[in-house]
């Protein structure tokens, strides 16, 4: 046995297939009217969004764009969507917080953060 066996015979909750979606993806999945539900099943995929996605989502303005808003909470919902967030402190500033605290938040490799800091600059 080479171990591969061993993986194999493992039922899905135990290996299930982690996706992190981005924020452009809502306008893409509405407009094809594609049920994220059904294309991704939660017994075989965890699904998630970052923090910064999650603040996104909630400014979809509900006057102009009402549908869209109601389809990607009742998606978040169906599929159990769970929100990842960086580690951080409060930074005090004005609006939402984009980072967690102490078990809350993962790391952030240096990579991460300067891939983050581009449009900054």
């Amino acid at each position: 046995m080479d171990g591969h066996e061993e993986n194999a015979n493992l039922q899905w909750p135990y290996t299930k297939i982690a996706i992190t979606l981005d924020n452009n993806v809502w306008n893409f999945l509405y407009d094809r009217n594609i049920d994220l539900a059904l294309e991704l099943p939660r017994e075989r995929f965890a699904i998630f969004i970052t923090r910064e996605v999650e603040i996104e989502t909630l400014a979809i303005p509900v006057a102009t764009k009402a549908e869209l808003k109601q389809f990607v909470a009742r998606t978040v919902a169906d599929c159990g969507i769970a929100t990842t967030w960086v580690f951080g402190f409060d930074s005090g500033g004005p609006g939402p917080q984009r980072y967690g605290g102490f078990g809350q938040g993962t790391w952030q490799s240096q990579t991460e953060r300067e891939l983050l800091g581009l449009p900054r600059r």
